[in-house]
């Protein structure tokens, strides 16, 4: 989906009425300097995160061998693949983080799928036989949460083993995540993440307000 043609109405009317709008998960720093000072987001800009990604990347991936790798793909020289969703408003993202893949005299291949639920399964089993294809050893998902559970699967079935690298984006790098992605392939991932420590739910901000005024426990 295209997130513009979803927000432009709404942003052009918060703007009239002075309304402070939380912004779609993960828009781009453009997004936010074309609606200042009314746009607002829980999760850091697609933007930061994929510059953060980038650094990591061009610093302690780039130039080396897979050696996370399984199969015979372990200890090639890396060759790294990132897939992110194919909407306009990601894709800014994407075209920085690459940018500055290029500018450090690096290369990758880009991927991109669509945000369509009931297609990605078909979606992951084809972008897994390019990879496979194009000898990847490193697959960064700059993608959702549901992606790679389809991603992980379908190389399971393909016996394709290459590195998961972690880029910090919607929940991929959290735990709850990783135990729905499939675990012979997912312990070979590893990479940068923008998430603390992740506490017990009876140990955040909201239980312990809600226990400072009540006896019994709330519905988690």
């Amino acid at each position: 989906a295209d997130i513009s043609a979803i927000t432009e109405p709404y942003a052009n009317a918060l703007a009239r009425r002075k309304i402070v709008s939380m912004s779609a998960p993960y828009v781009s720093d453009e997004w936010f300097q074309e609606r200042r000072p009314y746009g607002w987001s829980l999760p850091p800009s697609c933007t930061l995160v994929s510059k953060a990604a980038t650094e990591y990347a061009n610093k302690k991936l780039f130039g080396r061998d897979a050696r996370w790798a399984g199969g015979d793909l372990q200890g090639k020289p890396r060759k790294v693949a990132v897939i992110s969703p194919d909407n306009p408003e990601y894709q800014r993202c994407a075209d920085s983080g690459i940018a500055e893949v290029k500018a450090a005299g690096n290369d990758v291949l880009r991927l991109t799928y669509t945000l369509d639920i009931g297609s990605l399964s078909n979606q992951a089993a084809s972008l897994v036989a390019r990879l496979k294809a194009e000898g990847i050893t490193s697959v960064g998902c700059a993608c959702d949460p549901l992606l790679p559970i389809f991603l992980t699967g379908k190389s399971q079935e393909q016996g394709y083993s290459p590195e998961w690298l972690v880029m910090g984006t919607a929940l991929t790098d959290s735990d709850f995540a990783g135990q729905l992605y499939d675990q012979n392939q997912w312990k070979r991932a590893f990479g940068a993440s923008g998430l603390g420590d992740q506490l017990p739910l009876t140990a955040n901000a909201g239980y312990k307000a809600y226990k400072s005024l009540a006896s019994d426990e709330p519905a988690i």
